[in-house]
């Protein structure tokens, strides 16, 4: 499982706290939706953020706003209908529909969809329309294995194992350095000279656990996956 972003850990959280039966994207998003409005055709698969406009006449300053308000928006929902199909995947949350028959047709946010100049913008990654279609109407259950990574820091089980794994090949790797100096120190306080035999299998020991160690180190780094791209919004056309 790749490292999450810091706007995912605290999406997480907010899954976390999520009271049964209401822990849906439209809730744990909704205080991040002020004066916008999400529009959803399931039918069509058609997904629309809509910003209400009063004036009819915007000044350059405005328009850039609304952009950059959508373009916020637009990153806020790709974030956590990608983190939500991630989560699921790995088997941390399961999600249920809440009804048996859903709405073909839903909105939420806390902006308004009859004012006269509402600027829309539609995902042109048909990707992320299918993926809040989905998830839209369904609960988020959340498991104790998911309540475990939210509080170890959200590391993974693989890179938990991993950190349990270098940190046993370090104890042993102080046990038989400890173990080769009292020997050592056993062999010289006889009056007992080290043959070249001996000192030539301690040092092949020692050059074994450094290169287990070695070993380990890389195959953890290798492991950390890179953080994931965003890709820029386009810029979304008022409507005349």
């Amino acid at each position: 499982m790749r490292i999450l972003s810091d706007t995912e850990k605290d999406l997480c959280r907010r899954i976390l706290k999520g009271k049964n039966g209401y822990n849906v994207i439209p809730n744990i998003i909704d205080d991040k939706l002020q004066q916008v409005l999400i529009s959803i055709d399931k039918s069509s698969n058609k997904v629309e953020i809509i910003f209400p406009v009063r004036s009819i006449q915007l000044k350059n300053e405005d328009t850039q706003t609304i952009i950059e308000r959508i373009n916020d928006v637009s990153l806020l929902i790709v974030t956590i209908c990608n983190l939500i199909a991630l989560l699921e995947k790995e088997g941390y949350i399961m999600t249920v529909n809440q009804a048996t028959e859903p709405n073909t047709k839903s909105k939420f946010g806390q902006g308004t969809g009859n004012m006269p100049n509402n600027v829309s913008h539609r995902f042109p990654d048909r990707k992320v329309n299918d993926l809040l279609v989905e998830y839209v109407d369904k609960n988020i259950i959340i498991t104790p294995e998911f309540e475990r990574f939210c509080k170890k820091g959200f590391i993974a089980r693989d890179e938990q194992r991993f950190t349990r794994q270098i940190r046993l090949a370090y104890c042993a790797f102080g046990v038989a350095l400890f173990a080769a100096l009292v020997n050592v120190s056993s062999k010289f306080s006889n009056g007992t000279a080290i043959k070249q035999q001996q000192i030539d299998t301690l040092s092949s020991s020692l050059t074994r656990i450094t290169v287990r160690l070695d070993t380990l180190n890389k195959n953890f780094l290798l492991y950390k996956p890179s953080q994931m791209q965003v890709i820029p919004m386009q810029k979304s056309k008022r409507k005349k």
